[in-house]
C-alpha cells in the first residue's frame, strides 16, 4: 500500500493486505508478498507471523 493509500501489486495474485480485527472493527496491519506459497501453508503462516509481530 503506498503512502496514498492505494494498492499496488507487485505480482498478480501474490499480494495479500493484513488485517487485525479490533471488537467490530478491522485495521490494515501489513502487506505480504508471497509468490512461493498460499494461504494456510507453513511458509505463509510463518511469514505472518513474523509481520505481525513488527
Amino acid at each position: 500500500m503506498d503512502e496514498n493509500g492505494w494498492v499496488r501489486p507487485e505480482y498478480a495474485n501474490s499480494t495479500f493486505l493484513i488485517f487485525v480485527r479490533q471488537g467490530n472493527e478491522l485495521f490494515y496491519a501489513t502487506t505480504l508478498v508471497e509468490n512461493d506459497c498460499a494461504p494456510g501453508d507453513d511458509i505463509f503462516t510463518n511469514d505472518l507471523q513474523i509481520a505481525l509481530e513488527k
